[in-house]
């Protein structure tokens, strides 16, 4: 069985999952025709949010984290209410196929995704993210910081493991930007929301050892 044949006989759910998880074996074809297979099913007036027959809203999120992020801040205001959830996400899928585009080298292509997805969730904290990483790799560095600065609260609730790698992201730029000491105390706000973080402290080891290069040393006053 081909896999177009494949496509058509699983549910959207699936479809996004295998191409999730063809992107991560870096199988870039596979992934994009399984991307474009979902989105031929997205109608014309969707939304993360929808109200079904039953008159229940349902809320479209991209993973778990999500997920229980949005069911706690529901939760906390009416503690009766009951969050229901799908994964059937359109600006999830127009995410995945920018960052196909961004390892493709292909930033035009991956500008056009964002926009469209932002479009469709324009508070989704991991698109403005992606909209900061475009802008980045374009050395577009004070809207790169613009964007990511936003994600830090494009959402009340949205997780922190997501702020933290939007505020990841201003530390680089900022250092970029050559701003060190803005750099350094972004990505320390980046560590207190996701402790331990190994990108975000090798970023602050780097930051540290220019700045100490940076310092001249005085001579030293004793004897030898």
């Amino acid at each position: 069985m081909n896999l177009n044949s494949t496509l058509q006989s699983l549910s959207p759910e699936l479809v996004l999952s295998l191409a999730e998880t063809f992107i991560g074996q870096k199988e870039w074809e596979k992934a994009r025709i399984s991307l474009l297979t979902f989105l031929d099913g997205m109608h014309a007036n969707w939304s993360p949010l929808s109200i079904g027959k039953d008159g229940k809203s349902s809320y479209a999120v991209w993973n778990k984290n999500e997920k229980d992020a949005l069911c706690k801040s529901v939760q906390q205001k009416v503690q009766t209410e009951k969050v229901q959830v799908n994964y059937v996400s359109y600006s999830k899928a127009m995410y995945l196929m920018g960052q196909i585009a961004i390892e493709e080298g292909k930033l035009d292509e991956a500008t056009n995704w964002n926009s469209r997805a932002l479009e469709l969730e324009s508070d989704h904290p991991v698109l403005w993210i992606q909209k900061g990483q475009i802008s980045k790799l374009n050395r577009r560095f004070p809207s790169a910081y613009k964007a990511y600065n936003h994600a830090i609260n494009a959402r009340p609730w949205q997780d922190n493991t997501t702020k933290a790698q939007a505020a990841r992201g201003a530390g680089i730029v900022l250092a970029e930007l050559n701003q060190p000491q803005a750099a350094i105390d972004m990505l320390q706000e980046s560590l207190k929301l996701d402790p331990g973080n190994e990108h975000t402290m090798n970023e602050l080891s780097g930051l540290y050892l220019e700045r100490s290069a940076d310092i001249p040393v005085k001579p030293s006053k004793k004897p030898f």
